[in-house]
């Protein structure tokens, strides 16, 4: 019995060893097995008009995500994103369950709206004039699939792939209708075409937005928001190679020459959630042609984050601009002052985004690949080095930089 006990008490002394301490602060690190083993499957459910979407985000939660009419136009878009605990292997079946942390809430504007000289805001969350009166926009249509197949109400699956397809048009807000009295009584002249393009991969959200104008005269666009984020109560977000800053105050980024500010990601430090908001930069506006040397790329304001992708910037009947954005939620297999390394997920491939505020060595055994091919890097910044063996990835940074990998 006595050797019994002291067997008993060597294993469970040996479990506590092997067992991982987290302090507050600190992010656990998928080994290779659990990282390649999360689900590329997801849950969907239409519900009265309403989408919702599950997919595993780690393997003690699921992240959920709901599309639905919202905001002053009741334009169709995501509207809330957050986690529900799940500790299965398989993402949960009831997408539509209570969310116990909340990520991301349209309760403004989300895939952003236009600013016309003269006319005031169109789109989004905004009403004519801002008087909350008169909408500025219209949902005609839209659609949801599953592996391609297009879903209707009551339908529920599992599937790799879930597009939202969207059609919006804005009202010019220059040709108002008017009644005998000369008082505005509705908006009603097609100003722009907008379709809005979702597909949800690993909980990942890929946006493609283009704007078809449909104006006899020209319109001057005094600025266009496109890719905005409304996280919940972040309190640091990353713009440049110099780490986490904190939101308070605000901030704004110029336009310097040469540059792209092309992504920032906002950090949530009470309960250690990110996300990122990266705009594709060989898409349309994301080239940043549409802002001018010396003005702003990037501002925080009103609890939120916008790109910017257009200023003061004419535009004429069949003129179209274009963007595309990827929303990513996410638990870091590395942060640290001096970095960040995250995972995502589009268009049937994994990613890997490197950021490195500081020379830095960073050796990452959850990341494993049978080599690096040249087509892995999308992007990588001079000083940078990444390497991908057996023993997994390895990342050598002689100063500030950032790589967009693939594997």
């Amino acid at each position: 019995m006595k050797c019994l006990f002291v067997y008993l008490l060597c294993l469970f002394i040996c479990c506590q060893e092997a067992m991982p301490v987290m302090r507050r602060g600190q992010f656990p690190e998928f080994t290779h097995r659990q990282l390649d083993s999360i689900s590329d499957l997801q849950y969907v459910k239409v519900v009265a008009g309403e989408l919702y979407i599950g997919a595993k985000y780690n393997n003690e939660q699921d992240l959920l995500i709901l599309f639905k009419k919202c905001m002053f136009n009741e334009l169709m878009t995501f509207y809330s994103v957050g986690l529900a605990r799940n500790q299965d292997i398989d993402v949960a079946v009831n997408p539509d369950r209570s969310m116990d942390v909340k990520l991301n809430t349209a309760y403004s504007d989300n895939i952003g709206p236009v600013s016309i000289v003269d006319g005031g805001w169109i789109g989004g969350n905004h009403s004519y004039l801002e008087a909350g009166r008169l909408k500025t926009a219209i949902c005609r249509a839209y659609e949801f699939y599953a592996d391609g197949n297009r879903l209707k109400d009551g339908d529920e699956m599992y599937a790799k792939k879930i597009e939202v397809r969207v059609h919006n048009q804005l009202y010019d807000p220059l040709t108002p209708k008017l009644d005998k009295d000369g008082s505005v009584v509705a908006l009603t002249d097609v100003l722009i075409e907008e379709q809005v393009n979702y597909s949800i991969e690993m909980g990942n959200i890929f946006v493609q937005v283009s704007h078809t104008y449909k104006n006899d005269r020209s319109r001057m666009i005094r600025r266009y928001y496109g890719m905005q984020s409304m996280f919940a109560d972040e309190t640091h977000v990353m713009i440049s190679h110099n780490g986490f800053e904190s939101v308070l105050g605000g901030k704004s980024v110029e336009l310097l020459e040469g540059s792209c500010l092309g992504r920032f990601v906002e950090y949530n430090r009470e309960n250690s959630t990110f996300q990122s908001s990266y705009l594709l930069p060989d898409v349309g506006l994301g080239d940043r042609t549409g802002v001018m040397n010396g003005n702003v790329l990037y501002t925080r304001a009103y609890g939120k984050s916008y790109h910017h992708l257009q200023e003061s910037y004419p535009m004429r009947s069949g003129n179209t601009v274009k963007w595309a954005g990827l929303y990513t939620w996410f638990t870091p297999l590395y942060h640290s002052k001096d970095g960040l390394v995250y995972p995502a997920y589009a268009n049937g491939k994994r990613y890997l985004f490197v950021d490195c505020f500081n020379a830095i060595e960073i050796s990452l055994e959850s990341v494993k690949s049978k080599g690096l091919c040249t087509s892995g890097v999308v992007q990588i910044d001079e000083g940078i080095q990444v390497e991908f063996d057996q023993n997994g990835l390895k990342i050598q940074a002689k100063g500030s930089g950032s790589a967009l990998l693939t594997y």
